[in-house]
């Protein structure tokens, strides 16, 4: 059964124009998958199945309909009993356009920033604004749209540090994100620490500087069994996983942008 699935990569691979495994992992990596040229190998050749978040990784690098008849296949090998559940479903990928809200070219799905990058987005509060404008914008952003949100002299300087560093794009005078999903790295050093609390400033005006309309906003301060920290924080991961996944495919839906900030702390006080 392994084999089926694994013919079935190498043949969306070949029907997408990708001769070698090399080239086509090159695409993936280009998409944003978080797996090594080796595990690749291990899968198309060795006939290994991925776990579901690399199943994942590798659908959403890929045209819609080649996806899906691929995570078809890996749910008929993963369920053999419940096959019927999965049927094959034939795709075409010269003829499938881009799905709308895709990534424009240029543009990939998911980019781990360097400490370059994050040096120059955190250089001003301006520059943070305009990386945090672009990330989220379902579209290219034009100068003047830009403009209405800056003081008109400091957006120039700013989208040249941008573009200078491979963070933003610029077409026919618009802009946009080099990546649509960036992930910044781990704090591991002082430079990123300091980095990440000006950002944790700036992230406090953000909702006013951008005229967010006030959605939920509540206080609370009380005793607490320390057994239940555990249970509270689970749940607060939980719905930071429910935000990350609420948009939709099709990105013409995603209309609202969402500022949640939660800051919990515990200690002790007499009595």
């Amino acid at each position: 059964m392994k084999a089926s699935w694994r013919a079935l990569l190498a043949e969306t691979r070949k029907r997408m124009g990708y001769h070698t495994s090399r080239a086509f992992f090159d695409h993936l990596k280009k998409q944003g998958v978080s797996f090594n040229y080796s595990y690749y190998m291990r899968i198309e050749r060795e006939g290994a199945l991925p776990s579901a978040k690399v199943m994942r990784e590798i659908a959403s690098a890929l045209p819609e309909k080649a996806g899906e008849a691929l995570v078809l296949g890996y749910c008929r090998e993963q369920f053999p009993e419940h096959g019927f559940l999965f049927p094959e479903r034939a795709f075409s990928v010269e003829a499938e356009p881009p799905p709308a809200g895709a990534p424009a070219d240029g543009q990939t799905k998911q980019k781990e920033l360097s400490l370059r990058q994050v040096a120059t987005i955190v250089k001003s509060e301006n520059h943070y604004y305009t990386f945090l404008l672009l990330s989220l914008a379902r579209t290219p952003i034009r100068l003047a749209e830009i403009q209405e949100h800056f003081p008109a002299r400091l957006v120039p300087p700013v989208l040249e540090d941008l573009l200078r560093e491979r963070i933003i794009l610029e077409r026919g005078g618009s802009y946009s994100a080099v990546s649509v999903e960036t992930r910044f790295p781990e704090a591991y050093n002082e430079e990123l620490k300091r980095a990440y609390a000006r950002m944790d400033e700036w992230d406090v005006d953000f909702g006013k500087r951008f005229q967010l309309e006030p959605f939920v906003n509540k206080m609370m301060i009380r005793r607490v069994s320390p057994r239940y920290l555990g249970i509270i924080r689970h749940q607060l991961e939980g719905l930071f996983d429910l935000v990350r996944s609420s948009d939709e495919n099709d990105a013409r839906f995603n209309e609202s942008v969402i500022q949640l900030r939660v800051n919990l702390r515990k200690g002790r006080l007499p009595g």
